[in-house]
């Protein structure tokens, strides 16, 4: 049995997608530390939260920051999601 192209694209899209549920549940865990940024791709900024987190100095600025994420997170999750759609698209090592 053979898989066309456009199922294994679809296949490979749902195994790498990130869910916004996800990351939100990330976010209200986890949020101070940064882990729904390292989720959506996006290290750095998710470096700086964590070490402003442990320094405790901080730890205001990240509180901030995190309520901001809360608006910015969607938007994160859909650029991923785009960006790995635009990856699949492009990649020739698929097999049929």
């Amino acid at each position: 049995m053979t898989i066309s192209l456009d199922s294994q694209q679809l296949m490979r899209y749902q195994a790498q997608a990130r869910s916004p549920v996800a990351a939100y549940l990330m976010l209200a865990v986890f949020g101070v530390f940064g882990v729904h940024r390292f989720y959506v791709d996006r290290e750095g900024p998710g470096i700086a939260q964590l070490v402003l987190t442990l320094t405790l100095v901080g730890l205001p600025v990240t509180l901030v920051w995190v309520v901001v994420d809360a608006f910015l997170l969607h938007r994160y999750v859909v650029e991923w999601n785009l960006d790995l759609v635009q990856r699949l698209s492009t990649d020739t090592t698929l097999t049929v």
